[in-house]
């Protein structure tokens, strides 16, 4: 019975948290709003549909691809 009365009793003291509420405060004044998440989805889709974009990542692909198999160049016989 004293368990059950020390949970409400911190339950309760954790309702009346001042920094609690403060804290919710400012996460709500920080907060984005929805109108602003679709014109940040809306800039990111634009650059990834653009042909430079897509120029950029078949480049750096190949060059990727050139960098690691030049990394053993020469072959040692030993390996």
């Amino acid at each position: 019975m004293h368990e059950v009365s020390g949970i409400k009793v911190s339950l309760g003291f954790m309702k009346n948290n001042p920094k609690k509420e403060q804290k919710i405060e400012e996460f709500n004044k920080n907060k984005v709003t929805r109108k602003e998440i679709k014109i940040i989805y809306r800039y990111a889709q634009d650059i990834e549909d653009s042909m430079l974009y897509k120029i950029i990542i078949l480049m750096s692909i190949i060059f990727n691809t050139l960098i690691l198999s030049l990394d053993k160049y020469p072959v040692n016989q030993n390996y």
